[in-house]
């Protein structure tokens, strides 16, 4: 009998070993349950990162992009300030010039 219990093959010992097998495939089918949901989330995760990146690579460019519009309408701005500035002093110098010549007519 004691060689039996050693072999596996005395009263009991195949079923011993098929409930091992089962306890143990049951413990690896939970563990991938378990990794496949964890590579789920971490999926999940990985894809709201990537999401995250491409708003703030989004921001970035409208950023630039008004910052640039900013400046061009400073530009345009100066430039119609330069031409009414320009436009004044031609406008007062005719005025001088009416003037004088007003007042040598008279």
């Amino acid at each position: 009998r004691g060689s039996e219990e050693l072999t596996g093959r005395g009263a009991g010992g195949p079923r011993v070993e098929l409930l091992e097998d089962e306890t143990w495939t049951r413990k690896r089918r939970q563990a991938e349950r378990v990794m496949r949901s964890a590579l789920r989330i971490a999926r999940k995760y990985e894809a709201k990162g990537s999401e995250q990146k491409a708003l703030e690579a989004k921001d970035q460019r409208l950023h630039l992009e008004l910052v640039v519009a900013a400046r061009d309408r400073a530009d345009k701005l100066r430039e119609e300030d330069t031409k009414e500035a320009k436009v004044a002093a031609v406008r007062e110098k005719l005025d001088r010039e009416l003037q004088a010549s007003e007042d040598v007519v008279a």
